[in-house]
């Protein structure tokens, strides 16, 4: 048998039980659909799927907003389901009123709606981008995830 590594799909492995969020900003007009705004890595997988990501969030409609939510299935081997999440205005900044990076704030909400959006599907094992700040997705996925056993 081929040599696999625990963390990569290779030939005959199905992909069960993986998901992969990605990200996307709002467009600045919201009904402007072609002004997808991808995050690098959710661009770079568009171009894996050969465009099928892109294809798919124009059929679903309005680009999601912030914290909201788009799953899709098998748009390429590897990842059998990929949660694309809305992360809202692509050029926050610091709020010196809330004293916190609104960036920060919103890759948090973003990737916790994601992870939730997979965590009733099967899903063994999730894989995250970035979302342009690694330290706040981590968070949010933590956070969103975390149950409180009594």
């Amino acid at each position: 048998p081929p040599y696999t590594r625990p963390d990569i799909t290779c030939h005959g492995d199905s992909g069960e039980g993986k998901a992969l969020l990605l990200g996307v900003y709002s467009p600045p007009v919201l009904e402007d659909l072609k002004a997808t705004i991808f995050t690098r890595t959710a661009l770079k997988y568009d171009k894996l799927s050969c465009d099928k990501l892109s294809e798919n969030i124009h059929a679903a409609g309005a680009v999601p907003k912030l914290g909201e939510v788009r799953l899709f299935y098998n748009l390429e081997p590897t990842f059998p389901i990929v949660a694309v999440a809305g992360l809202g205005n692509p050029s926050y900044g610091y709020n010196k009123t809330e004293q916190r990076d609104e960036l920060k704030e919103a890759v948090r909400v973003a990737v916790g709606s994601a992870a939730r959006a997979v965590q009733d599907l099967n899903v063994t094992r999730i894989y995250l981008e970035s979302f342009g700040n690694t330290e706040a997705a981590a968070e949010g996925a933590v956070l969103s995830l975390w149950c409180i056993k009594i």
